[in-house]
């Protein structure tokens, strides 16, 4: 369904459509997340907002642009992957919007795959009614 937007010029990373390819993104994405932090530490900043502020000031810094993450079919990407994403999308589901990192993903089209979706991710995964 997201081929479509593959030509996007402003994509942080090409669509990705093979659960192999996305378990690496979401590995690298909770990197970025870190290494966001991190620079917020440095630069006195909590979280996004504060660092952009910082940023005004600071030209020099390296700015950083928001991340929009779209995972579609989420409890099929956890079936594929033997769960090795559960613990990244965790941990970017609680912390990864203070950094400027937004996930939206559509956990389960149907009643079984919801319950395979974790209870936490659930509630920290923007998630479009279904």
């Amino acid at each position: 369904e997201f081929s479509r937007y593959a030509d996007m010029p402003h994509l942080y990373c090409p669509v990705i459509t093979e659960p192999e390819k996305a378990v690496v993104a979401l590995s690298k994405l909770t990197e970025e997340m870190d290494r966001r932090f991190g620079l917020f530490l440095k630069a006195g900043a909590q979280k996004y907002e504060g660092y952009q502020a910082y940023c005004k000031k600071n030209p020099k810094a390296e700015k950083l642009p928001y991340i929009v993450v779209v995972i579609d079919e989420f409890a099929d990407l956890m079936t594929t992957s033997n769960g090795a994403v559960a613990k990244d999308v965790g941990r970017l589901g609680a912390k990864a919007r203070a950094c400027g990192i937004h996930l939206i993903s559509k956990l389960a089209s149907s009643p079984s795959a919801a319950r395979r979706s974790s209870g936490s991710l659930s509630k920290n995964v923007a998630s479009p009614s279904i």
